[in-house]
């Protein structure tokens, strides 16, 4: 008799379930709870991270030469970065035109996953387009790629306490823990619609400062940003020509965080 609950879902391995799943414009990755890495779609670049350049139409395993297990995943542009469980180390594979593997070599496709020496231990990591971010164990942040021109990590600034980095397409933005543990928020990088959120249209190099926090969460996305603040309220800042930020169609950009009702 046919056990599975869902006749339509096709059974899953026990203890080894689909989980931080991250999808880019034109490939996607995610672990099993096992520890597992697997990625599919686009691989022109070797993205997948199979050792191969050929499309994966369905989740593949990522190559590694002995058997790895992941603590998490991220997918950028046309390039994959993960951290392994053994160790927190960074491995990125994929497309390196723009240093975004922060490997300290390039430009050239790396089509398994690949680790810089003494890169140290990583909390977390995020990319999008041909940038990436991460946490240290020390608890600073480093970033790599088109956004800081550095095709390997390099330390944005000296301070600590970062618990969050979300990278957009080319804007960044974090929340780092004051003396009091308040969580506030800083953004920097291009700034054409206000998606740092600093109230100006000028483009940030550093991180800025934006005093109108605490802050539970925050994602950059394209030309926009959106947070929710501990009260659980929704707010979004940036580009707004396609209503990405859940006002309506006015303002069409916003340099200051909108509250988004419903």
């Amino acid at each position: 008799k046919d056990q599975n609950p869902n006749p339509c879902q096709p059974s899953k391995p026990a203890g080894n379930h689909p989980s931080n799943i991250r999808v880019s414009p034109k490939h996607a990755c995610g672990l099993r709870t096992s520890g597992l890495a697997q990625c599919w779609g686009a691989n022109y670049s070797g993205q997948v991270g199979n050792g191969t350049t050929t499309d994966r139409l369905s989740p593949t395993t990522v190559y590694t030469a002995s058997p790895t297990e992941w603590l998490s995943i991220t997918a950028g542009g046309n390039f994959t970065c993960a951290l392994t469980a053994d160790g927190d180390q960074r491995m990125c594979w994929g497309s390196n035109d723009h240093g975004q593997l922060g490997l300290g070599t390039g430009p050239g496709d790396v089509l398994v996953p690949t680790s810089l020496p003494g890169d140290g231990r990583w909390l977390s990591i995020d990319a999008t387009g041909n940038s990436a971010c991460g946490i240290k164990l020390t608890v600073v942040f480093r970033c790599w790629g088109e956004l800081v021109g550095a095709r390997q990590p390099v330390l944005t600034v000296a301070e600590v306490w970062w618990v969050s980095i979300s990278v957009g397409l080319r804007h960044a933005c974090g929340i780092k823990l004051n003396e009091m543990g308040e969580r506030l928020r800083y953004c920097w990088g291009e700034n054409t619609f206000g998606q740092v959120g600093d109230g100006t249209v000028t483009h940030r190099p550093l991180p800025v400062f934006v005093d109108d926090g605490p802050w539970n969460t925050i994602e950059a996305g394209g030309f926009h940003s959106c947070g929710t603040s501990p009260s659980k309220r929704l707010y979004c800042w940036g580009d707004n020509r396609w209503g990405q930020l859940g006002v309506g169609l006015q303002p069409s950009q916003s340099s200051e965080p909108l509250l988004v009702s419903g």
